[in-house]
């Protein structure tokens, strides 16, 4: 026969203890091992390591709270591993707090570490080890993060930059809900880097949307205003078809693009048969990605007065010509015959036949026609020579 012992009970509970059917003892109260334990951290330190940052709070295990202050001996605070995905300097401010565990896993109580990549292991066969402070002490403690520094902010850019370029940009706000990446994050003038999309380009005060590679630690831009790749305005001088540039005057955006600021210059690139108009005109230019200027492509309303007969009146003794203006094609009324300015006796004067093409350049059939008067006014012989351009 089996005697039970006596029940007695809990001490200073006054209540019997837990009855454990199986011994016929009393039920423990704890089991023994290791156990998780949470805590609330508080980052106290600048964050400056990758896999870890240094917080104060309450170990929970020993009921002791651990102050941190920078260069005591005594207030050395906790290194708490980051999670995997946030293992990268600079992702943590001083004051955050957050939750942290003491986990559990094959390793005891740590949080590990991946032997070769940073943030989480490449794959199923990278090592896991245990994480060391640099000072070389064990690292139990893992932050779980429910708020960290903001991932997707807006800026603006503070230059023109080209495809791939690295550029700062600043008044930096983030889109996420994060904490700003700033070190003031009221300070509009503060700047970060970051790089552009291979394939744009923007002009300084682009408005942009920035994006962190949270394991390079990098900044790139995601989203921005590019420039504008089609312009239109009017010419800011005059130009022919073998003038190098001219200035585009009120320019204005084809594409929805930004439009540079300040004195936007037009190329001629086709220098041999190249646009050609009066200060005034219409124009179009494109953005050539390869030269990094805008060039050319329509030049509209050309217009221009030409000489297309000319002779000398035997009887006003006087030089006259007849001429025509073009407007975009060889369509203009032809003028009657009008003396010269007076004074004027040209030896020679060149003759337009015919125009072609006129919308985009000016393509002249000429001939010379030479005149010489003999002897006195009264004189009527007059030579005509014909003769062909070049």
């Amino acid at each position: 026969m089996t005697i039970r012992k006596r029940r007695n009970p809990t001490p200073g509970f006054g209540i019997p203890p837990p009855y454990q059917p199986m011994t016929g003892e009393r039920a423990q109260l704890m089991a023994p091992g290791q156990h998780p334990h949470c805590a609330m951290m508080q980052v106290a330190a600048e964050d400056t390591h990758d896999n870890y940052v240094i917080c104060r709070g309450l170990d929970t295990r020993t009921k002791r709270f651990y102050d941190y202050e920078e260069g005591s001996e005594t207030k050395i605070g906790f290194a708490v591993a980051k999670p995997y995905g946030k293992r990268s300097a600079g992702v943590y401010q001083i004051g955050q707090i957050f939750p942290a565990l003491l986990p559990l896993s094959r390793l005891g109580q740590s949080p590990g570490v991946a032997a070769t990549t940073q943030g989480h292991p490449a794959d199923l066969d990278e090592e896991v080890g245990i994480l060391y402070s640099d000072e070389g002490k064990v690292i139990n403690w893992l932050l779980l993060d429910s708020e960290c520094q903001a991932k997707r902010c807006s800026a603006i850019l503070t230059a023109d930059a080209g495809p791939g370029a690295a550029v700062d940009v600043d008044n930096v706000v983030p889109l996420d809900g994060g904490q700003s990446p700033l070190d003031d994050p009221d300070d509009t003038a503060e700047t970060i880097s970051a790089t552009m999309p291979p394939a744009a380009r923007a002009l300084d005060n682009a408005v942009c949307e920035i994006e962190l590679n949270v394991t390079a630690g990098t900044w790139k831009i995601t989203q921005v205003h590019e420039q504008a790749k089609a312009i239109c305005g009017t010419l800011g001088g005059a130009l022919s078809t073998t003038t190098a540039s001219q200035t585009i005057s009120s320019p204005v955006s084809m594409d929805g693009g930004q439009v540079p600021s300040g004195t936007v210059t037009g190329y001629n690139i086709k220098i041999t048969k190249g646009m050609s108009g009066p200060s005034g005109a219409r124009c179009i230019a494109l953005w050539n990605e390869t030269t990094n200027q805008y060039e050319f492509v329509y030049v509209e309303g050309i217009v221009q007065s030409v000489v297309t007969d000319w002779k000398y009146d035997a009887t006003t003794h006087k030089y006259q010509v007849k001429t025509r203006s073009l407007v975009g094609s060889w369509d203009g009324d032809e003028s009657d015959w009008t003396d010269c300015a007076s004074g004027s006796q040209p030896v020679a004067q060149s003759v337009v036949t015919d125009v072609e093409d006129a919308t985009t350049k000016l393509t002249h059939d000429k001939r010379d026609v030479y005149v010489f008067e003999a002897g006195s006014e009264t004189t009527d012989d007059i030579v005509t020579i014909d003769a062909e351009c070049p």
